[in-house]
């Protein structure tokens, strides 16, 4: 193993410590979703952007090392190339990670969104209104009030 191949290893590595973190905080983000803590939800806010900030930084630095280790910076190009079974492993728990940390990050923005939709509509009946009404037309797109078409041509 080269030196820059040693390197893109320990990235790797770092790159699953920071993940298996990620991961946590997101698990912590949900918990705090489903419980309405909101000290709890900003906390593993704050720290997950932390780590995001991280990732990405150390993004950078795995491009240009796979770069100098003769390797494109994703799945096809690790395994495509003569590496390590040690890296081939330390990429597929990487790539497990990250996975499951987008997952994890999407269920929670989908919670986020159903919940604020939820706020808007409960703040506009109590304000008075009558909540947004949505009309929707035959492509799926949402009609605003002055542009609302006859139920009839939708």
């Amino acid at each position: 193993m080269n030196p820059a191949q040693q390197r893109l290893l320990e990235i790797t590595a770092a790159h699953i410590r920071l993940l298996t973190e990620l991961d946590q905080v997101l698990q912590g983000e949900t918990e705090a979703l489903g419980s309405r803590n909101l000290n709890s939800l900003q906390a593993a806010t704050d720290r997950k952007n932390d780590l995001l900030g991280q990732l990405e930084g150390m993004g950078k630095e795995f491009t240009r090392l796979c770069e100098e280790a003769g390797v494109q910076p994703n799945r096809e190009g690790l395994f495509g190339a003569e590496v390590t079974s040690v890296m081939a492993d330390a990429w597929s728990r990487m790539c497990r990670l990250l996975e499951r940390c987008e997952e994890r990050n999407r269920i929670n923005g989908v919670t986020i969104n159903a919940s604020r939709n939820f706020a808007e509509n409960l703040l506009a009946l109590l304000q008075g209104g009558q909540g947004r009404a949505k009309i929707y037309g035959r492509t799926g797109n949402v009609y605003r009030d002055g542009q609302a078409k006859a139920l009839g041509s939708a």
